[in-house]
């Protein structure tokens, strides 16, 4: 079974976001475009004669909380945008949105800490040297197996 290859990731979210501009959908492109695509390894699942991939868009808070939403109009724009760039013989199978991490300088991090707000420790809590371990929130917003 012969596969066409899939394109760079920025060609795929660049061939996305015009494709929603071309049809007037100017904030769910704003929203794309604010984000970075990335392309999942290819798989093949059982019974299924196109090969699937994972996309994974990270992105800004405001475009987290709208990619974390299946049912938001913009969040399924966006997902018929990027089916309608795959080449045909590709399926969509997770869509995930992620959040992403900033770069800070030693600087920087006194000034985001202040404007986090006051820290009240509590008696027997954590010492000022330990961090607990914070996870990424990760949304993963369907298995489609979207033909694509």
């Amino acid at each position: 079974m012969g596969s066409a290859e899939l394109p760079r990731d920025d060609l795929l979210l660049a061939s996305a976001a015009q494709f929603l501009i071309s049809g007037g959908e100017n904030e769910a492109a704003n929203v794309l475009l604010s984000c970075e695509l990335t392309v999942g390894e290819p798989y093949w699942e059982f019974g299924q004669e196109k090969q699937g991939v994972s996309l994974k868009l990270t992105g800004p808070r405001a475009a987290y909380d709208i990619l974390r939403d299946e049912q938001h109009p913009i969040t399924n724009q966006i997902i018929s945008a990027i089916l309608t760039v795959i080449p045909y013989d590709w399926l969509l199978g997770e869509f995930t949105a992620k959040a992403e991490l900033v770069n800070i300088d030693p600087e920087a991090h006194g000034a985001t800490r202040s404007s986090a707000g006051p820290r009240n420790p509590k008696p027997g809590g954590a010492s000022r040297h330990s961090h607990p371990r914070v996870e990424q929130p990760e949304v993963s917003l369907a298995k489609r197996g979207q033909d694509c």
